[in-house]
C-alpha cells in the first residue's frame, strides 16, 4: 500500500516548479521596467541635448 506522502510528491514537485515560474515572470517584470525606465531616460536626455543645442545656436 502506498503512503499518503508519495501521493504528495507530484503536487508538491508541480507546486515548486509553479512558484519557480512564478518567481521568473516576476523577474522578467522587474527586468522589463528597468529597460522601460531606461529607454524614457535616454529619451528625455536627448530632449534635452537638442534643447541645450538651440540655445547655443541662439
Amino acid at each position: 500500500m502506498r503512503k499518503p506522502s508519495e501521493d504528495l510528491k507530484p503536487f508538491e514537485q508541480q507546486n515548486r516548479h509553479k512558484h519557480k515560474l512564478i518567481n521568473d515572470l516576476k523577474q522578467t517584470e522587474n527586468a522589463n521596467q528597468f529597460v522601460g525606465f531606461y529607454i524614457r531616460l535616454e529619451i528625455q536626455t536627448q530632449e534635452i541635448n537638442r534643447m541645450l543645442d538651440i540655445n547655443l545656436i541662439q
